[in-house]
């Protein structure tokens, strides 16, 4: 029967295998990891309001050292460079360089290019529900994975 939750689940884990499958190729075509081009994405779009690795862990809802472990392998690259809050040591401000902007800016161009063949077809309604259903989705898997780590 069609909308079943078994439905549901086979529909839901095919686009994902199929919407990882492009975002590997966009990826291993540019060159970087996922976790690498979010952090250019994130501080293309973010910075200077928002350029510390605590931030960005936070947005992404990963551990800190998963994307330090990113923004070590991009200053290597000398695609960022940090500086050292000048009021707070603790704090280290993330910057791109020139060229880690010009990549930034090219991941940025083709991620949209991707999100628009994605939305083709669907009107701005069907998308506002849509954000409106994925983000009722995600609390309801965060409190799933919440409640099965207290079990």
């Amino acid at each position: 029967m069609p909308g079943s939750p078994h439905d549901f689940a086979a529909d839901a884990f095919h686009a994902g295998q199929l919407y990882r499958s492009c975002f590997r190729e966009l990826t291993e075509n540019c060159g970087f990891t996922p976790n690498e081009m979010f952090v250019l994405l994130f501080l293309y779009r973010n910075a200077p309001e928002q350029d510390t690795a605590t931030v960005i862990a936070q947005a992404w809802n990963v551990s800190k050292p998963l994307v330090t472990r990113s923004v070590d392998g991009l200053q290597r690259r000398g695609l960022l460079y940090c500086v050292r809050d000048g009021n707070d040591r603790r704090l280290v401000h993330l910057h791109l360089s020139d060229e880690g902007h010009a990549a930034a800016k090219a991941l940025h161009h083709r991620c949209e290019t991707f999100a628009l063949t994605l939305q083709q077809g669907i009107s701005e309604q069907e998308m506002q529900t849509l954000c409106s259903v994925m983000q009722k989705m995600q609390r309801n898997l965060n409190d799933l994975l919440e409640r099965t780590k207290l079990t």
